[in-house]
């Protein structure tokens, strides 16, 4: 006899493992992930739910402190293996990504400028940034706008400095992880 819905399949370590290819110790989850590359899954009806958090928090049942991030702690984005498992910090995730080279340690705004333009993100060239920066005040910013095909936000936001801002160079990482480069 059938009710007309499906039977919701109890999730524990082994439907998790059983989702998984084991390499060593870790398990590598063969379903699909986040948009970032992170296992999740649709658990107990409800989608997109980290497949990490939820072995951490729900099968292993272990506590950690609100906001922090369950790693592997093997470095594979797609591991869900309880052994690999840990719960850090924020802070300690972006210390990590720096020593390991996933993060820039510098504000290379410069760099960034020229990515958006040529990846079309930016409609504005930096020498027409400098053209708009260089006009005598008071400027009529919706005029100034219709003439770059942009929003008069946009050059509001220029002209504040909040956006195409003067590159900042520090000389050493925030996080004090080394000696300048």
């Amino acid at each position: 006899m059938s009710t007309g819905k499906q039977q919701r399949r109890a999730w524990d370590l082994k439907t998790v493992k059983d989702r998984c290819i084991e390499v060593g110790e870790c398990w590598l989850w063969d379903q699909g992930v986040s948009s970032t590359g992170y296992p999740q899954a649709c658990i107990n009806g409800k989608s997109g739910v980290s497949v990490r958090t939820f072995v951490y928090d729900v099968l292993l049942a272990k506590r950690r402190l609100v906001g922090s991030n369950i790693i592997a702690e093997c470095g594979n984005k797609l591991c869900c293996s309880p052994a690999c498992l840990a719960a850090k910090s924020r802070s300690w995730v972006i210390k990590q990504q720096w020593v390991d080279g996933r993060r820039s340690k510098f504000c290379d705004v410069e760099e960034r400028r020229a990515r958006a333009v040529a990846q079309g993100l930016s409609k504005l060239l930096p020498d027409q940034v400098a053209a708009i920066k260089a006009l005598p005040e008071p400027v009529n910013r919706a005029h100034v706008a219709r003439q770059y095909g942009v929003h008069p936000k946009t050059i509001s936001n220029i002209l504040s400095g909040h956006s195409w801002a003067q590159p900042c160079v520090p000389t050493s990482s925030i996080f004090n992880l080394g000696s300048s480069e």
